[in-house]
């Protein structure tokens, strides 16, 4: 059975994410490093999801799984990139809808629209 191979540009970015956020130097980093051995205790590994979603432009899941070694790290990372790049795509442009401005009021108006807010004004002044 083969072992999944570690793509050169994850593991290089990753590098540099861990040498600049981390204050490591790159040649000490390699896959088969444990991270724990760089310092990197649980606040680190949070801060370091933040980090690699922000760098990879991936979401990471609510509960990740923990991370061994920096090997470990890129192999997820690419697994992370494989299935954004497999999902559909998301109009990143669109504002969120909230609920909020899905509720309507009792006339059948959304809360905030200038005719909700502009009728009611109008009734109490007559």
């Amino acid at each position: 059975m083969c072992s999944p191979t570690v793509e050169p540009s994850t593991l290089e970015r990753l590098s540099t994410l861990l040498a600049q956020k981390f204050k490591l130097d790159p040649a000490s980093i390699s896959p088969a490093q444990p991270l724990e051995q760089f310092g990197i205790d649980s606040l680190g590994m949070v801060e370091l999801l933040f980090f690699i979603e922000d760098e990879f432009q991936v979401k990471m899941p609510s509960d990740p799984p923990p991370f061994a070694t920096v090997g470990d790290a890129v192999r997820y990372i690419d697994e992370l990139l494989a299935a954004q790049r497999s999902a559909p795509a998301v109009d990143s442009t669109a504002p969120p809808v909230s609920r909020a401005d899905r509720t309507t009021t009792a006339g059948g108006e959304l809360p905030h629209s200038p005719r909700a807010d502009g009728d009611a004004g109008q009734a109490e002044r007559r």
